[in-house]
């Protein structure tokens, strides 16, 4: 893996990182935003300075501020003003929210429990990794939780035709599956995104068949 780092600042690193297994070259950002609000705001500045990059871009870490009300437990005081920086800053930057598994909040001190650490990415990473997991793993002893980010592409094998088999539904998890993949994110317009859906969820179908039946039928 090669790493290039583009800019660093004190609250985020901008870096463009390629390795033989993607020949497509992306930008990750990694965040550590500070605790005040005016200097969170070099943060933000430096987020939409790197927006409009064509390269897919993921931003990850500690932004130390929330999306909303229900981030959050124990705290009464939400400053409207670091809502209203963070929100414009995702909008301005066309990014989106990857989700995550596990715990609801990533930060706490036993009295106030937060979800300050998040992965975001903008539409070029979405579209060149179709499957992005993140899953918020149990704290250690810092009162910080890590995240596990796991960016996965289809396999680039032959094509066949997709067969749909009735078996299938005497598997107890597969409604479940089928669930869980149709909700994941998708990008574009409400086209493109059911397009997009479709393909992931045939690509999805194709492995869980091979995992839970074997290669019998692709």
């Amino acid at each position: 893996m090669d790493v290039h780092v583009v800019e660093d600042h004190i609250q985020y690193v901008h870096a463009r990182i390629s390795s033989l297994q993607c020949k497509e070259e992306i930008m990750l950002t990694a965040v550590y935003g500070s605790c005040h609000i005016p200097t969170r705001r070099m943060l933000w500045d430096g987020l939409q300075n790197m927006s409009g990059t064509a390269m897919p871009w993921i931003v990850m870490g500690d932004f130390n501020t929330i999306f909303g009300h229900s981030e959050q437990v124990g705290c009464k005081a939400i400053d409207p003003k670091a809502l209203e920086d963070f929100n414009d800053c995702i909008l301005n930057c066309r990014l989106e929210d990857a989700g995550c598994k596990g715990l609801s909040f990533s930060w706490t001190n036993r009295r106030v429990a937060k979800r300050l650490h998040r992965v975001l990415m903008n539409q070029a990473y979405g579209e060149l990794f179709p499957f992005v997991r993140v899953t918020q793993l149990a704290k250690t002893l810092l009162e910080h939780a890590p995240l596990l980010v796991e960016s996965c592409r289809p396999s680039s094998g032959p094509k066949g035709f997709f067969k749909f088999q009735e078996m299938w539904f005497r598997h107890e998890r597969f409604t479940l599956a089928v669930e869980e993949n149709w909700k994941m994110r998708a990008y574009g317009d409400p086209l493109f995104s059911l397009v997009f859906k479709l393909k992931r969820i045939k690509t999805f179908l194709k492995k869980w068949n091979k995992e839970n039946f074997g290669n019998i039928f692709f």
